[in-house]
Parts: C-alpha cells; sequence; structure tokens
C-alpha cells in the first residue's frame, strides 16, 4: 500500500467520530491478502457456531462501514438465542460506536481479544448469501482496487437479495419448446458450420465445428479436465464462429458437475444469447441483470445460489454470481469498456473474473474480434493463452467498408445527416427486402445548443458540460446528473436570435430516416428508448423478426448482434468515436 493511501486511510479514521478506537468492537485484523497466492485465503472454523465452555462463541463480522480496503473483522457475542439462526454470509445488525450497523457474519472464534465484546443485535437474513469463497474474493477486490470491503459486499449481494420482496409468489416461468437436456457435440466433424448466426438448436441436435473451432475446443477442454485456471484469449474474427467455442466450454464445465457464467457488455445482447443458451442448456440457464424486476432478481439468485440453474448470463454485476465453482466464465467482446463500473467498487469485470476462476482452478475465456490492448499484450508475452479463429464461417468474406469523407460532401453543397453514398446504399438494401442498422455514438437529437453571434453554448449548472437537446421532450438535459431545461428563444448572453442546434445524436438521425424514405420501418435502440422492462427484447424482435428494417441506436446495436437479414451497417459521425478522451479510442 501506497504512503498517500495510508494517509487516506488514517484521516478517514479520524473524521469519523464512530472510528474512536477506544469505543470500537474488537476487530480481528488479518494479513493483506496477495491476489495471485491461494494460500492466503483465511481458515473459518465452520458455517454454523456451537457452544463452547456452556457460553455462546463469537461472530466476525464486517460491518457496512467504509473503513479500509482490509475490513477489518470485529468480534461480537452471539447471543444463545441467535445460534440457531446465524452462520458464516448471515446479514446481521450491530451496534458501532453510538450507532446500529448492518455486517456479515465472516467466521467464528471461540475466544475474542478483549473481555468486553458488544452482542449482536439481530439476524437480519437467515438464509446465507457468501460463503468463505465469496469472502475471500471480496477481500483480493477491495485490495485490488483501494476500496471500502464494505462496498465489495454490498456489490456482491443484491439489493433484492438484502431486502427480498414480500407477497405472493410469482407464477412459474415456462421455456416454451426448450428441453433441461442437451447432448454435447464432439469437435470432429469439419464439414459442417458451427455458431455461424443466430441459430437456435433443438436439444439432442449434433453440431460440427470447423477445423479452427475443433482445435480452439480441444486446447480449452484439455485445460479444463486437468482442473487447471487459465486465461484463453479467443481472438477471432466477426462471424467466425466464437459463440459456439463459448458453448462447448459450457457443457465441458456442466458435465464435470461445476457451473458457467457468461458476461455480456450490454444488457441489449441478452434477449439473444440467452435464446441460444437455452436452445442449448434449457431450464438450467438463468440471467442476472440489473434490468429485472426485484422478485425475479430474488428468485433467480436463490436458483442460482441452489444450484438449481449452473449456467448465468449477465452483463457486468453478473461476475458476482453466487456460483461457488465456476469451470468456465466467458466474457463476450471482452474490449468493451462497459466491463468496467465507474462508481465505487470501481472494478473491471474481467480481473474480477479471472480472480474468481483462478481461486477454484476454473477457465476465463475472453473472446472478441478486436482485443483490448491490454488483453492482447498479456497473450503475446505468454500470460494467457492465445486462441485464433482466422475464418468467417462458410467461407464469407469480411465486409467491404467505404468511407465517405463528409468535407468533400458539404463542399460540394450537399446538405443533411445522411451523405449521398450512404443514401444509395439504403435505397439499395431496402429494395432488396434485406435490413439496415445505422450507429450513432450520441443520443438526443444534438449534443449541443450553440449561439452562433457570440459563441455561449447552454452548459450544465452542476456538471459544467454541455446540455444536449432532446426533441421529443423539447428539453436540454445533461447526460450526467440529469438536470434539464427549456432551450431559450434568445441567446442568455448577447440577447441575439443566434441560437443553433449543432451535432448528430439518434433522434435526428431517426427523423433523417424517416423524411428520406417514407416506406421505411424505423426503431431507435438507445437508452431513452428503453426504460420500460422488457424494452430490448420488444424493439430488437421486432428488428430480428417483425417489420422493422432500419435500426438506429448508440453502442447496443454495435455489441455482438447477430441478425442475418442485415446486409449494411452506417456509421454516421465516425470521427467522434476516434477522438475520445481515452488511449483506447484511436
Amino acid at each position: 500500500m501506497t504512503d498517500r493511501n495510508r494517509m487516506v486511510h488514517i484521516r478517514c479514521e479520524k473524521d469519523d467520530p464512530d472510528l474512536d478506537d477506544s469505543r470500537w468492537p474488537r476487530r480481528a485484523r488479518a494479513r493483506t491478502p496477495d491476489p495471485s497466492d491461494m494460500s492466503q485465503a483465511p481458515r473459518i472454523e465452520s458455517e454454523r457456531p456451537q457452544s463452547a465452555k456452556g457460553r455462546p462463541r463469537f461472530a466476525m463480522v464486517y460491518v457496512d462501514v467504509p473503513i479500509s480496503c482490509e475490513g477489518p473483522a470485529f468480534h461480537y457475542e452471539i447471543p444463545v438465542s441467535l445460534l440457531d439462526d446465524i452462520r458464516i454470509g448471515s446479514r446481521v445488525r450491530v451496534p458501532f460506536g453510538k450507532r446500529k450497523v448492518d455486517g456479515w457474519v465472516a467466521g467464528f472464534v471461540d475466544v475474542p481479544e478483549v473481555e468486553s465484546v458488544k452482542p449482536v443485535l439481530s439476524v437480519l437474513d437467515r438464509e446465507s448469501s457468501l460463503d468463505e469463497g465469496a469472502f475471500d474474493l471480496a477481500r483480493r477486490v477491495a485490495e485490488r482496487y483501494q476500496c471500502p470491503l464494505s462496498e465489495v459486499i454490498k456489490a456482491m449481494v443484491p439489493a433484492y437479495t438484502r431486502n427480498p420482496p414480500t407477497g405472493r409468489h410469482p407464477k412459474s416461468v415456462t421455456v416454451t419448446g426448450l428441453g433441461s437436456s442437451c447432448t454435447p457435440a464432439t469437435p470432429q466433424g469439419t464439414d459442417a458450420q458451427a455458431g455461424s448466426g443466430g441459430d437456435i438448436l433443438s436439444p439432442g441436435s449434433r453440431v460440427f465445428l470447423t477445423p479452427d473451432q475443433g482445435r480452439a475446443v480441444e486446447r480449452i477442454r484439455r485445460v479444463q479436465r486437468e482442473r487447471r485456471h487459465a486465461v484463453f484469449v479467443l481472438f477471432g474474427v466477426t462471424g467466425s464462429g466464437k459463440t459456439e467455442v463459448y458453448l462447448k466450454a459450457m457443457e465441458e464445465a456442466l458435465s464435470e458437475g461445476r457451473q458457467a457464467l457468461m458476461l455480456v457488455p450490454e444488457i441489449a445482447l441478452t434477449p439473444q444469447t440467452v435464446d441460444r443458451l437455452r436452445s442449448r442448456f434449457g431450464a438450467e440457464v438463468a440471467v442476472l441483470h440489473s434490468g429485472i424486476s426485484r422478485r425475479e432478481g430474488y428468485e433467480t439468485y436463490k436458483r442460482v445460489r441452489s444450484r438449481d440453474a449452473r449456467v448465468v448470463l449477465g452483463a457486468r454485476s453478473a461476475v458476482f454470481a453466487p456460483c461457488p465453482d465456476p469451470g468456465v466464465i466467458v466474457l463476450d467482446e471482452e474490449h468493451e469498456f462497459t466491463y468496467k463500473q465507474s462508481e465505487e467498487p470501481r472494478y473491471h469485470a474481467r480481473e474480477v473474473a479471472i480472480m474468481k476462476s483462478n481461486r477454484v482452478g476454473g477457465v476465463t475465456i475472453l473472446g472478441s474480434a478486436t482485443p483490448s490492448i491490454e488483453t492482447f499484450y498479456k497473450a503475446k508475452k505468454g500470460e494467457y493463452e492465445l486462441v485464433t479463429l482466422p475464418s468467417r464461417i462458410k467461407g464469407l468474406g469480411l465486409p467491404n467498408v467505404h468511407i465517405v469523407d463528409m468535407r468533400k460532401v458539404f463542399g460540394s453543397g450537399s446538405k443533411g445527416v445522411i451523405s449521398p453514398v450512404l443514401r444509395t446504399k439504403i435505397e439499395e438494401t431496402l429494395s432488396r427486402g434485406a435490413k439496415v442498422i445505422l450507429f450513432v455514438n450520441r443520443r438526443g437529437y444534438s449534443p449541443f445548443v450553440l449561439c452562433r453571434e457570440c459563441g455561449y453554448v447552454e452548459r450544465c449548472p452542476n456538471c459544467k458540460v454541455s446540455l444536449t437537446f432532446h426533441l421529443k421532450e423539447r428539453a436540454m438535459i445533461c447526460h450526467y446528473c440529469g438536470y434539464r431545461k427549456r432551450p431559450p428563444e434568445k441567446c442568455p448572453a448577447c440577447g441575439g436570435g443566434g441560437i443553433k442546434l449543432f451535432g448528430v445524436g439518434t433522434e435526428r438521425v431517426e427523423e433523417a430516416v424517416k423524411v428520406a424514405f417514407k416506406d421505411a420501418n424505423v426503431a431507435r435502440l438507445d437508452s431513452d428508448t428503453t426504460t420500460k422492462r422488457g424494452a430490448h427484447r420488444v424493439i430488437l424482435d421486432g428488428f430480428r423478426k417483425g417489420p422493422v428494417n432500419v435500426l438506429v441506436g448508440t453502442q447496443m446495436v454495435a455489441k455482438g448482434l447477430d441478425i442475418s437479414e442485415v446486409s449494411l451497417v452506417g456509421v454516421i459521425s465516425a470521427d467522434t468515436t476516434l477522438y475520445l478522451p481515452d488511449f483506447r479510442a484511436a
């Protein structure tokens, strides 16, 4: 730990009156764990406390107070009335200084370090949400990202498990037309096509692999059968069949009695991915992400914890799913920035996945057509194993790419969001009955509002960033804090009438397509259109199976959508993503 971090922790303890040493329960200090050393995991005596010498034992409790990344665990006496209810992972209520706080039981000791120990007040959860392995992972994550251990534990235990929904139980969920069993396919066939599209396979269907897929599957399975930890970088071009390799690795994990975890970068990708997983694994598939209801999340979490569901699919936070023995953890599109948490705890799901699988001798697969700089560097150094899929399924070639210089377009007198070249291509595509995706990495109508007379830009008073104009709401909105205001008719600075909208967002592109192509059925996919539960699936199903033939969207449409009818993708204002303040932008 650096001197700077030491000073932060000392200052934090002094600033909080409840952290006065004279009023603390006795804490149990443990040495800081080394994430690479699995031998340092603390020994926990048993899951249930027992009486010792005629008096209750004592609980080691991690309190929900932002102390430091090292813990610590505090000792509390277990009243006789709570002995039957408390166990490792139980959430409890305990006194801490002058207040009462929540905490999690991490273990038990026979003798505390001091004579005067405060008692546990109550047990809040009778069902344990955490086990010894989860606490070990939490300590490693807290140390790696220098954040309070309590914040990591809360990330591991979603709010719907801490405050489970009450009321009647929901109706049982039926997966129509899908069985719960599967027949693993062998990698011997080389003349058929596996994973070339979003095909839904019936359980028991035989799947043939290409030679490249077969070699990839065998390399991964060899390590899985040895119960050895390894990180594989599956570097495959778009359409090379990476998903089928994932599924084979997951089949192997299940055949060994273990669990499988798959992460995707966007919630929008879960509907199409869950269809493929359920077609292979049936009712064993569970979906965990922030877009599901509290009731559904609680019931799904219980299914995963009890191993009724051994295949877990989700976005970033699903890396903390209660899977104690994952035989494989897959990160699809591992290069995506959405795997990085922007608020505390600021973890990266890729690193946490590697920590988690390392603990139990599992395999981590990082799949991408464009691996991140960090991942590819480690693969080249030999820290990760590089597996390549250089060819597309069925011998298909990569799509042609046309770059349109909009300076020349504007110089020729042409106006509008869509260039003449893209307009022609859209007309040709729609006339053939094919579908179009238009990607623009800005939501709203215009990214900023500017006065052409004095240069004044409308900014958020809280965040000092430009406000984005949203046409549907007729408001300028800050995408950071949510501040909003009506657009001015005159410039607030000079009083002139030169207020204009600048830049291009998804709303503006959607409007331009509807004006230019009267017969087109257009849908928009961004965070503004997907606020309601299930909106992702409705929009994507309308595009995949329904009448929608043009889909306009932000990064949600650029991450792994697999729709065979799409034959044209247009990127609007491509320069935007090339000049972001990030070393990965170029």
